[in-house]
């Protein structure tokens, strides 16, 4: 457990094959190759009030603990190269509840290296201004559903996260499709339109429960619906 570290640019604790847990919750700043060739960490807890993490802090790390998202998106995004041996996936946890949805936030313009690296969550949603996504960021990485809200389809940088996207659903933007299919990556990919949002005005939508009509929340946001109802029950 750390109080306080300014790591400088050369690896503080290089090499120290002992360390297995890194609590680094009062920490917040971490400088370059911080914990390089610590091959034996299995995770590590980041500040709240990290404000910022040199490049390629350690590269064996399976797990990454944050009191809230924000801190987990900021660390997720400061990766770029930080992980190395494929054998180690990343998997966040917020209040020690694993993410299974991970949302990029907007403003978002690059996906780092590593920075999805086989991880185990079932949705991963990405920003409409996403426009690359680097090497190994979504490598070994097994979501089900992927929503891609780029009206421009993002480059790949690699096979290993285009083998990901290709074995996921991927929604993109209604009116996109021609687009994606045009790309010579992305046309590899199962792509499905969100629907248009200036088309759908229905005031009510009846399901019944267990079948029939079945919205993802992310879909059912982006329509007009103002009202739910489930075996009769309102239920927005």
């Amino acid at each position: 457990t750390a109080t306080q570290m300014i790591a400088p640019a050369k690896s503080t604790f290089n090499g120290w094959t002992k360390l297995t847990l890194v609590n680094l919750s009062n920490v917040t700043t971490i400088g370059k190759g911080a914990f390089n060739n610590c091959e034996n960490i299995e995770s590590m807890t980041f500040s709240k009030n990290l404000q910022s993490m040199g490049l390629n802090i350690c590269k064996n790390i399976s797990k990454v603990f944050a009191d809230d998202i924000a801190t987990i998106l900021k660390v997720m995004l400061s990766w770029d190269g930080a992980k190395g041996a494929v054998q180690h996936p990343i998997d966040y946890y917020v209040n020690d509840q694993l993410l299974t949805d991970i949302t990029i936030p907007d403003g978002t313009t690059t996906l780092p290296t590593y920075c999805l690296f086989a991880t185990s969550a079932s949705t991963i949603v990405l920003p409409a201004t996403l426009t690359s996504i680097e090497a190994y960021a979504l490598a070994y990485a097994t979501p089900e559903k992927v929503y891609c809200y780029a009206t421009t389809p993002p480059t790949i940088a690699d096979s290993y996260t285009l083998s990901t996207l290709s074995q996921a659903i991927v929604y993109i933007p209604y009116g996109t499709k021609t687009t994606y299919e045009a790309d010579s990556n992305w046309k590899k990919v199962q792509l499905i339109e969100l629907p248009n949002t200036e088309e759908i005005t229905w005031e009510t939508v009846t399901v019944s429960e267990g079948g029939g009509l079945r919205l993802a929340l992310s879909e059912l946001e982006a329509t007009k619906v103002k009202h739910l109802r489930i075996n009769g029950k309102l239920k927005i």
